[in-house]
């Protein structure tokens, strides 16, 4: 099953095969949408790598 980061990205992706077939106006707007969805896989991506202890319902950071 993909991650998180993984769906955003393959969103990212998608929209970029759109862009050959829309105005540049929308082609523009697209590779905006497409900058904020690489930026939020990121974000996602680096949630997803933090190693998080959850204890009674609170989250703690682990220990260095």
């Amino acid at each position: 099953m993909a991650t998180a980061s993984e769906q955003i990205r393959n969103c990212a992706i998608a929209l970029g095969a759109l862009m050959h077939d829309v105005p540049d106006e929308h082609a523009a707007l697209i590779r905006v949408v497409r900058q904020n969805l690489q930026a939020a896989a990121d974000q996602a991506q680096a949630l997803e790598r933090r190693e998080v202890v959850v204890v009674l319902g609170v989250a703690c950071e682990p220990r260095a």
